[in-house]
């Protein structure tokens, strides 16, 4: 069984999974190219995970001045991926980011979170900001990644009306991710006596992937006479319209109606997908790659432009260009 199936099956429970145990402090270390002088940390699920050139092998061949090590692993929500940060980066001796810090070393975790606890917004953007908060706390800058468009028709959370409950709490996720919500939005009864959410537990950059080139905006619209029709049965669109005189629930009615007939339109667009609906294949990393290198500081040394001529190399396992020289790593 090869190592992507494995990730399918390790994935096919992905938006409802249990929490697993703690693992040990990371020992792993960067190889500390003196060419490369910014380091950047990749902590995320599963889709960061993909094993066949995942965005951080897009971004090291475009970008001179970036070692990035991806420590993505598969099955873990939020929660289990702010203990992995702790474990991978802040109890990681073999790392020295105090010692990095020190010499004016520019370290970067690039956060990725939110599809394996989505069905939970409120705990989700709460593991997200401590992730942030502590990242910060330690010295480190953050760029975090919104969840990616994800989803399909015959996915039955995203069926009919009652597919606009996913999308809000898709949505709600993402606008934590990009900076767009105060605490109580955020965080709901989660969010304490402050409104204002404090510098260090923002990203940095923030990376809009939800509404990117990874999203299908030309897909067909859901037919409306079977929307309506379906819709009749719903006891999501009743719990909306509760308490609403007639003239004021068909007009929530009807916005709801229209709003359900685009959903296909947040969606992934066949192309880029891998096994599933919700994981980015190789050409789906090159857009990630794209949406990140477009917000990346000046000190990464990102060429964007050399993403178009570049492509994934199975048998070398990296990046190469088939037309200018990419930047890096260097052939093994």
């Amino acid at each position: 069984m090869t190592f992507v199936h494995r990730l399918a099956l390790a994935a096919l429970a992905t938006l409802a999974l249990v929490v697993p145990a703690r693992s040990e402090p990371g020992t792993w270390r960067f190889a500390d190219d003196p060419s490369r002088p910014v380091k950047a940390i990749v902590i995320g699920g599963s889709v960061s995970a993909w094993p066949n050139g995942a965005f951080s092998d897009w971004l090291g061949g475009v970008c001179r001045n970036l070692e990035i090590e991806n420590r993505g692993k598969a099955k873990l929500t939020a929660q289990a991926l702010r203990a992995r940060f702790d474990d991978e980066v802040v109890k990681n001796r073999r790392l020295k980011v105090a010692d990095r810090l020190a010499r004016g070393q520019e370290v970067w975790l690039v956060f990725m979170a939110g599809l394996n606890s989505i069905g939970n917004p409120e705990s989700t953007n709460v593991e997200v900001t401590k992730t942030f908060a502590r990242a910060h706390a330690v010295g480190l800058k953050v760029m975090g990644l919104s969840p990616n468009p994800w989803g399909v028709e015959t996915d039955r959370r995203w069926m009919g009306i009652d597919g606009l409950a996913y999308f809000r709490h898709t949505q709600r996720v993402v606008d934590h991710f990009l900076g767009r919500l105060d605490r109580v939005a955020a965080l709901g009864k989660h969010a304490g006596d402050a409104t204002a959410f404090t510098p260090a537990e923002r990203a940095d950059v923030a990376v809009d992937l939800w509404d990117s080139t990874l999203r299908d905006r030309g897909a067909a619209t859901r037919d409306a006479v079977r929307l309506a029709r379906d819709a009749k049965r719903s006891s999501w669109l009743k719990a909306q319209l509760k308490g609403l005189d007639p003239a004021t629930a068909e007009a929530r009615r009807t916005e709801l109606l229209a709003q359900a007939s685009t959903l296909p339109t947040w969606f992934m667009p066949k192309r880029f997908h891998s096994f599933d609906a919700i994981h980015p294949n190789t050409e789906g990393h090159r857009e990630i790659a794209r949406a990140i290198c477009a917000k990346a500081p000046a000190s990464w040394g990102c060429d964007c432009a050399l993403l178009d001529g570049a492509r994934w190399e199975q048998a070398t396992r990296r990046v190469i260009s088939t037309a200018a020289p990419l930047v890096g790593p260097p052939a093994p």
